[in-house]
């Protein structure tokens, strides 16, 4: 099952590491979020992935939302295997998940920066997911001014080709994140 459109909503299926559908997000018009009641949300991400297939060299790559996750597969030419975690919440659960299954596998958690909310929750999920998981992070940077917060929003400010330099662009910090502790480094 693939996206999918109902009554004016965005029917975004989730799946466990194994293949398994566990729920489904519906998006409305007006960007409102729902799952299923009782149904199984941690853990689970929609892919999207290229025709291609993937073996132990390619990363696998995480994003927060489905805008996002549509900007860096599109950024990659649609080649790469990215996972929708539909929250920075469930981050941690989808790469726990995924490492068992791809344990050669390097991961990259393509963060929000939501800078301008009190601990950064995107990038804070981000660095405890790669903490435990061996994970790398990278997040959007804006110019001073900008007020973006995801892949997606640098996508429609500045395009996919700033999306995929960025996406090289590591976050290395120690775990949890202090304020302005934080650096970037080019690998």
């Amino acid at each position: 099952m693939g996206l999918s459109l109902k009554d004016d909503k965005l029917i975004v299926p989730a799946y466990d590491a194994n293949g398994n559908l566990t729920t489904v997000q519906m998006i409305g018009e007006d960007g409102k979020k729902m799952f299923l009641k009782g149904a199984q949300v941690r853990g689970s991400s929609f892919t999207l992935t290229s025709s291609k297939g993937h073996d132990d060299s390619t990363p696998v790559y995480l994003a927060e939302g489905l805008a996002t996750g549509v900007s860096v597969w599109l950024a990659l030419n649609k080649l790469a295997e990215v996972h929708v975690c539909s929250s920075a919440g469930n981050i941690l659960s989808v790469a726990a998940s995924l490492q068992r299954k791809y344990p050669a596998r390097d991961f990259i958690i393509c963060a929000d920066n939501d800078r301008f909310t009190s601990g950064n929750s995107g990038l804070t999920h981000a660095l405890e997911a790669a903490t435990s998981d061996g994970g790398k992070v990278t997040l959007p940077n804006f110019p001073d001014g900008g007020s973006g917060t995801a892949f997606y929003d640098l996508h429609l400010a500045s395009g996919l080709g700033e999306v995929r330099r960025q996406l090289g662009t590591l976050v290395v910090a120690p775990y949890p994140p202090e304020p302005g502790l934080y650096r970037l480094a080019l690998e």
